[in-house]
């Protein structure tokens, strides 16, 4: 039995960024980078993985936001455009940002723009468990305050992931790992098996968990897995790897807007990137995270009654897009592993419930991976408006829909078109809970794009629910909107109703 196990999740999510109505928007670049920088990086480190028969367990999360952009005929053309554009315009830069972009180009054509088939593919062979998060990536806490909001965002994803993967998840990445006391009740009413909170979730617990970050806890029927903070700071903190002197710098890009400098050097004068020096310390940092989760396992090995289980948890876009070698890590943190497989094993969430009864029985206290560990990214002066209009939309389309209800048992339901109204709604409803708009708000990047969208989504809620109250549906004005909005074709509206 080995020392330990390592339990690495990886949240792959973007907001529904999708604009038919314009030839082109730049806000849509935010997913093609993501495809050119992660996704296609990590599904092919994952098929290499495979094809050399590397034993490798890892947890990837796929919003159901995402998902729906990586499906999208209108979004895998211009994908497709995009990063034709950028080999074209690459040729002339450093010969590695040349064949970046000449591969992505032609590793997304060979798949046909097709990832949600890659990662299909991957889980069937068994390396990957796929999971998922709340429909529009909604910051749960902050919705609490209508719980048929919370309720929706979880169901839907579910039905989402049904569809889009052909089998219900097991497990629910929380957005930005928020979570209040009482939101296991809704997981566990919906099937979800587990989910991860940040460490401190399990250090404010009721009643404190006897054995730290390093063993679950059973949560109201659900088992609650907290990150374990080492990983988190080696990879993620201010003087994590990626801040090594010899890795591309993401900040850095020359005036053809590519990034061809390293870290090292100062403001005035960065040295240039060296791709065989970083994959080198890529090599070397990655063998030195896999000793720590080690050495960690061996010293809390006694007091833990099983393999104490580590479970390091990012969002999948630090590697590649904002790391550049993050994929190279990720493969070398895997093939190390399997070389001490005696000491570490690589687990998923599932895996540890199947082998090990989760015993012990705690509610964690509410928390998020937010800075300062709560909600105040998402509420603060710069956003705190947003809230009681998303509650005053959440209540107008609770009250058509109630009417609704009340109206389908007197056998005078909605009209088909009134039914499309009230699921466009619910779409619109969703959207404009999205914890990105807020956090974009927060930081200041983008903030009058998320602004827009926001008062938008709700701004559609009101006209839709308005127009069914009155019985004066505007068929081309919907229709227009279906067209815009197009995610989640088979959206259940009694997600939306008190059970």
């Amino acid at each position: 039995m080995p020392a330990g196990c390592l339990c690495l999740i990886l949240h792959a999510h973007l907001p529904f960024v999708r604009h038919p109505e314009h030839a082109e928007f730049l806000e849509e670049k935010w997913l093609f980078e993501a495809v050119a920088d992660s996704y296609l990086p990590l599904l092919t480190v994952f098929e290499r993985l495979s094809g050399d028969g590397v034993p490798h367990r890892v947890t990837i999360s796929i919003s159901p936001t995402l998902a729906a952009m990586l499906d999208d005929k209108l979004l895998r053309a211009r994908c497709a455009r995009w990063l034709n554009d950028r080999a074209e315009k690459a040729e002339k830069s450093a010969p590695f940002v040349a064949a970046h972009f000449e591969n992505a180009s032609a590793e997304f054509a060979r798949r046909g723009g097709d990832l949600l088939g890659g990662f299909r593919s991957l889980k069937k062979k068994g390396g990957i468990e796929l999971v998922t998060t709340a429909a529009t990536h909604g910051f749960l806490p902050l919705l609490k305050n209508h719980g048929l909001s919370v309720r929706a965002q979880i169901r839907v994803a579910i039905d989402e992931h049904t569809r889009n993967f052909g089998e219900r998840p097991r497990g629910f990445w929380l957005p930005e790992c928020g979570f209040y006391p009482g939101l296991e009740k809704e997981l566990a009413a919906a099937g979800v098996e587990y989910f991860v909170v940040d460490s401190h979730g399990f250090l404010n617990a009721s009643p404190p968990p006897p054995f730290g970050p390093f063993s679950p806890v059973a949560c109201g029927g659900v088992a609650a897995f907290a990150r374990d903070p080492d990983s988190a700071r080696e990879v993620w903190g201010p003087d994590g790897f990626p801040g090594a002197a010899v890795y591309r710098d993401f900040h850095e890009a020359g005036s053809d807007g590519f990034k061809t400098s390293a870290v090292s050097g100062n403001v005035a004068k960065k040295f240039p990137y060296d791709p065989a020096a970083a994959k080198a310390a890529a090599v070397r940092h990655a063998q030195e995270f896999v000793r720590a989760r080690i050495a960690r396992a061996h010293l809390h090995r006694d007091r833990v009654p099983h393999p104490p289980v580590m479970t390091a948890a990012y969002d999948a876009e630090l590697f590649g897009h904002w790391w550049y070698e993050g994929p190279q890590f990720i493969e070398q943190v895997f093939r190390y592993a399997a070389a001490r497989s005696d000491e570490l094993e690589t687990i998923t969430p599932s895996d540890f419930i199947q082998r090990h009864h989760v015993k012990f029985a705690a509610t964690p206290g509410a928390s998020s991976w937010g800075q300062h560990g709560f909600n105040e990214y998402w509420l603060n002066a710069s956003n705190h408006w947003i809230y009681p209009e998303l509650r005053r939309a959440a209540l107008h389309h609770a009250t058509v829909r109630e009417a609704d209800c009340a109206r389908a048992r007197l056998g005078t339901a909605c009209s088909s078109i009134g039914r499309r109204a009230l699921k466009q709604a619910a779409r619109s409803l969703l959207l404009a809970q999205a914890s990105d708009w807020p956090f974009l708000m927060t930081r200041g990047t983008s903030a009058a794009y998320a602004e827009k969208r926001m008062r938008d989504q709700i701004a559609r809620v009101h006209y839709l629910c308005g127009a069914i109250e009155k019985n004066q549906i505007d068929e081309r004005r919907l229709r227009a909107l279906e067209a815009m909005d197009n995610l989640f074709p088979g959206i259940d509206c009694r997600h939306f109703t008190e059970a």
